[in-house]
């Protein structure tokens, strides 16, 4: 098991207080702004993520297919005025994915997973 420093942890801290309660109006406009300052190469890994998700059934609700043709819809808005190739991850990119993520799964909303089973085995 990989253990993590409070010091290691405490960007994604920040993240999670600054982005917790977001509405989605936000979270739109926030990817929006930081989608151009992310390698196209990278904004091409996330959306094969994203189909990966749809194929492998890791979303259940027609909402979040809707939210997941949204995302896509934003991250090729405009593509070719995204940031030149990279070979790595940057800053930007991580917080991308994060707001992708938080928009699919936010915290403030129960999932719709199938509830636990009644009996511990």
């Amino acid at each position: 098991m990989m253990y993590y420093t409070p010091y290691q942890m405490y960007p994604y801290d920040q993240f999670m207080t600054q982005y917790r309660d977001i509405s989605k109006e936000d979270l739109w406009d926030e990817m929006y702004k930081i989608k151009d300052q992310v390698p196209q190469n990278i904004i091409q890994q996330y959306m094969s993520q994203l189909d990966y998700f749809m194929e492998m059934g890791m979303i259940y609700s027609p909402e979040q297919m809707e939210i997941i043709e949204k995302i896509k819809d934003i991250l090729m808005e405009g593509s070719s005025l995204s940031a030149p190739e990279a070979q790595y991850v940057s800053g930007t990119s991580l917080l991308l994915w994060f707001l992708i993520l938080s928009a699919i799964w936010p915290q403030n909303r129960p999932t719709p997973y199938p509830p636990p089973r009644p009996y511990p085995f």
